[in-house]
């Protein structure tokens, strides 16, 4: 049976944006996507260090499991806005899931997507603007991401011109789905 399904993801590179090139997958019919941040335009995205050097080939494989927790903490903790940090327990949770049965050596192939976007960026990009054609596209910005910064939203708009936009108060950062997740739902339409 088919079934009817709205695609909601964090980062539109996680997402690849390829799947949006056909609007059947799997049996299920996709009749929107939503998206939180685009890490879409390598030339406008800012990864921060951790991300960086999870890309090097022998670092990457050491950082997930070997860097000292305070150091996972404070860079997971950059990724926010300056007044809507997480606490420092939830940022130890966050790395205490993360290393959970060494599970720090698989974020090695979820940080790939910064290479694949390098690869694969043209032909992402085209899936993107051929689906908002097509299917509503909707993109949710935080102004204080410091890896997707001002000009990614503003590329995006005139890019992705048919796509519909939100804009986070100035303090959202990376993860407005934590930040501010009121809103975050209210935009999300």
């Amino acid at each position: 049976t088919h079934g009817k399904s709205s695609v909601m993801t964090k980062e539109v590179g996680i997402c690849n944006a390829r799947s949006a090139r056909n609007e059947t997958q799997n049996g299920v019919f996709i009749h929107s996507f939503a998206f939180a941040n685009a890490g879409l335009f390598t030339a406008l995205t800012t990864p921060i260090l951790m991300q960086q050097l999870a890309t090097l080939p022998v670092i990457g494989q050491l950082l997930g499991n070997m860097v000292p927790r305070f150091l996972m903490e404070r860079s997971l903790g950059r990724a926010f806005g300056r007044h809507t940090k997480p606490s420092r327990a939830h940022l130890n949770s966050a790395v205490s899931l993360i290393r959970h049965q060494r599970g720090g050596l698989a974020l090695i192939g979820v940080i790939s997507y910064i290479e694949q976007r390098a690869v694969h960026e043209d032909r992402w990009i085209g899936a993107m603007v051929d689906a908002s054609a097509r299917l509503p596209i909707h993109y949710m910005y935080g102004p204080a991401d410091p890896v997707n910064k001002e000009p990614t939203f503003q590329h995006f708009k005139k890019v992705v011109s048919k796509a519909t936009t939100d804009r986070f108060p100035e303090h959202i950062g990376h993860w407005p789905m934590q930040e501010d997740p009121d809103s975050f739902l209210k935009f999300y339409k």
